[in-house]
């Protein structure tokens, strides 16, 4: 499958699968998300360098890096 695939056409396309596959489908998918992309490694880096919030912590609030070599410091 194309990576320039829409959503609709993966859907369709996961109709088609008997449970089975579905299952190694989700299971190969959800791997794969676990670990991330050079895009998103860069993203996050370059908020980490200005010293931005980089994701969220156990409670849903927003989390910094800890180490801030540049960039505003959160309040």
């Amino acid at each position: 499958m194309a990576q320039s695939a829409k959503l609709s056409d993966v859907l369709l396309e996961m109709s088609d699968l008997s449970e089975e596959e579905k299952s190694f489908w989700l299971a190969m998918f959800t791997d794969a998300m676990k670990v991330p992309g050079p895009g998103e490694e860069a993203f996050f880096a370059q908020r980490q360098k200005c010293g931005l919030g980089v994701g969220l912590d156990g409670v849903g609030r927003l989390a910094y890096a800890k180490n801030k070599p540049t960039g505003r410091q959160p309040r």
